[in-house]
């Protein structure tokens, strides 16, 4: 088995600005989307409304699909794995990827800060306050899945404890 650090080093960078982000592949993907949404925008004029709505449900998209992998156990129900526990949170590993997943996510929260500033070039001016308005609600939104995922690791960290405290009593049993 490899230790937690093999398992961040192997992943993908992302930087941003002075930031740099373990990421996985998705969140890669969620990035050429992105610009190639606002290559749309500047080339096309008048698809600034349409770009920003598009934007906006790939952010939801990815958040909740994360969520639904990880804390719902939707890895669990798409049969990807057979159930969720410490092994498995995050990109389904080890504890070391709960750091993956927040990466991921703080990744994709400075993402929506830099593509409101690209994307608000494109938009007419009356809409430029709803566009603020409708990131800061994805901020939110992220911060939120960031927070539940660290509230879920006291119930994971349990689960193993009880685990090993149970085979301890079995491996006393045969003595």
């Amino acid at each position: 088995q490899g230790s937690a650090n093999d398992v961040i080093s192997a992943r993908p960078r992302l930087v941003i600005g002075l930031q740099s982000f373990c990421v996985t592949h998705s969140l890669l993907e969620l990035v050429k989307m992105l610009f190639n949404y606002l290559l749309y925008a500047r080339s096309f004029q008048g698809l600034g409304p349409e770009v920003m709505n598009r934007v906006l449900d790939l952010f939801k998209l990815y958040n909740t699909s994360t969520r639904n992998l990880v804390l719902n156990a939707g890895a669990v129900s798409q049969g990807f794995l057979k159930r969720i526990s410490a092994r498995h949170i995050g990109v389904f590993a080890s504890f070391s990827h709960v750091a993956l997943v927040t990466q991921c996510l703080g990744a994709a929260m400075e993402m929506v800060s830099l593509v409101q500033t690209a994307l608000i070039l494109y938009l007419p001016p009356s809409q430029h306050r709803i566009l603020t308005e409708l990131m800061k609600g994805l901020i939110a939104i992220y911060q939120d899945h960031r927070t539940q995922l660290f509230q879920k690791l006291p119930e994971i960290i349990r689960a193993v404890a009880e685990k090993a405290c149970a085979d301890i009593e079995v491996g006393l049993d045969h003595v």
